[in-house]
């Protein structure tokens, strides 16, 4: 299926240092129950996404659709300076936001 993207709302997150070798994570919103998800673009070259994992909010009445986050924990794999951008996907397959994180691995 083709992703179309009308992104307008485009956000920078801070900029990030990770040791060769080394794990980090991004953390972003979500609310899967909606329909939307978040895709990540990056070099594969320069890193390697090794898990991603939903983390609900606290939900003491057991609702359906409880937001949360989603957890992304990457590897730097090759030093210098590359992006990570996640695509806010809707269930019609377009892009609605991105975010940009620019990562220096060492």
């Amino acid at each position: 299926m083709t992703t179309t993207t009308n992104a307008t709302n485009v956000t920078h997150g801070e900029p990030m240092t990770a040791a060769q070798g080394q794990n980090f994570t991004i953390t972003l919103r979500s609310n899967p129950s909606t329909g939307y998800h978040w895709e990540p673009q990056f070099e594969s070259t320069a890193l390697s996404l090794t898990d991603s994992v939903f983390v609900s909010d606290p939900n003491p009445h057991n609702l359906v659709g409880v937001p949360g986050s989603l957890v992304f924990t990457f590897q730097g794999l090759a030093k210098g300076t590359t992006t990570i951008t996640f695509n806010n996907v809707s269930p019609a397959q377009i892009i609605t936001e991105q975010t940009v994180y620019v990562v220096t691995v060492t």
